[in-house]
């Protein structure tokens, strides 16, 4: 039997997202000090897109690495001229500390919206659980019949929200590791290679996964155009008469997806107990990974997972003060 994956709402949303965080990283580029001061604020300015808040971690600072404001760079200028590159590289700590990417604010960001996620995710599921006991009981109570309620089920399964959440936190979680892994200060250099060594080990698996599950056919693309998706969803539209508000608005949500990708991902749910792939959640639980790209375009999400990490690295190695190999000693600390 196959049944289609759900999932791809919101994609428009989380498009925005991204070009927004990547809006907030264009003050980095060049260097401290390379981009104009308008460019530069906005940035900063739009440092929560990728989950660079302060909850106190910071050293009180401003943001060392891609501005300091000119005066405070004119002050520093003929002083930090005589420092050795050595006691500028000690200052390490200091620079991670200061930073609008420090580390340990962006984790706890991304730890508290995956928390919230979470938590928004189970009280969906008891809101349907409760309103559905409540339309069972009024029916028993008209029928005159005992009515005993049902155990709560996960209408939404678990990884479904979390999912497309961790998706949004990629960008920020490894710009944060990535520059924390280029400063010389030890705690920051290992907390960050864990951080990029996870978000590694998550793309591949995640990607191996995928792989294995369109290798197996235990999902496949089918493609729809868009005169017929649009049939289809009139149809079920129709046939949704008389059912909750609530499976109307999830048919017509998938519809559109449908529509708007013109086929879906359908799985074969004998192939995915096969081979053990989570059953029939598959899609529910996975289906952010991909399920808004085409058939083929499957790996798309993975290369932007993939394309963030590099980034984040390339940003880190080149243009942060302390080991950046551009550093001179008039730039590094202003």
């Amino acid at each position: 039997g196959g049944g289609g994956g759900g999932g791809g709402g919101g994609g428009a949303a989380v498009t925005m997202i991204a070009q927004t965080q990547m809006l907030s990283m264009n003050a980095r580029v060049g260097g401290p000090g390379a981009q104009p001061e308008s460019s530069t604020a906005l940035s900063e300015g739009l440092g929560w897109a990728n989950f660079h808040l302060d909850f106190g971690f910071q050293g009180g600072a401003n943001d060392t690495n891609a501005t300091g404001g000119s005066g405070r760079r004119e002050r520093a200028g003929a002083e930090n001229e005589a420092l050795d590159i050595d006691e500028l590289r000690n200052t390490g700590c200091k620079h991670a500390k200061e930073s609008q990417r420090e580390l340990g604010s962006t984790v706890l960001t991304c730890v508290v919206c995956m928390g919230a996620a979470y938590l928004g995710r189970v009280a969906v599921n008891y809101l349907i659980w409760a309103l559905v006991e409540r339309k069972k009981k009024k029916k028993a109570k008209a029928a005159d019949q005992p009515y005993e309620a049902g155990p709560v089920e996960a209408t939404i399964p678990f990884m479904s929200w979390e999912i497309q959440v961790f998706l949004i936190m990629f960008q920020g979680l490894a710009e944060s590791a990535g520059e924390a892994v280029a400063t010389n200060c030890f705690v920051y250099e290992f907390t960050g290679a864990l951080v990029l060594l996870g978000l590694i080990l998550f793309l591949a698996l995640s990607l191996f996964l995928v792989w294995y599950a369109i290798h197996t056919k235990a999902i496949y693309w089918v493609h729809i155009g868009l005169r017929e998706g649009i049939s289809e969803v009139l149809m079920a539209v129709r046939e949704s008469k008389g059912k909750s508000f609530i499976h109307t608005a999830r048919v017509v949500l998938d519809g559109w997806d449908v529509v708007n990708n013109r086929g879906s991902w359908e799985e074969d749910d004998d192939q995915l107990k096969k081979r053990k792939l989570l059953g029939s959640t598959f899609m529910s639980r996975l289906g952010p990974i991909f399920d808004s790209n085409r058939g083929a375009a499957f790996w798309y999400a993975f290369w932007l997972m993939f394309k963030a990490i590099a980034i984040a690295i390339i940003l880190a190695a080149v243009f942060t003060p302390v080991r950046s190999i551009f550093c001179s000693k008039s730039r590094c600390l202003n």
